[in-house]
């Protein structure tokens, strides 16, 4: 999620609600919107 995060901010967008642990156990979740106004919802899979 950090490297997409950077990525993100290359390119001048920002998230709708910023990358967050959800379940306290390290996977994060993040929402962000397409251009049609869409939110896509990012979750980053944690290998235990």
């Amino acid at each position: 999620m950090d490297e997409f995060t950077r990525k993100l901010n290359l390119l001048g967008y920002s998230y709708l609600y910023a990358p967050f642990d959800l379940t306290g156990k390290g996977s994060k979740i993040a929402f962000i919107k397409d251009p049609d106004g869409y939110e896509i919802e990012l979750i980053e899979k944690v290998n235990w």
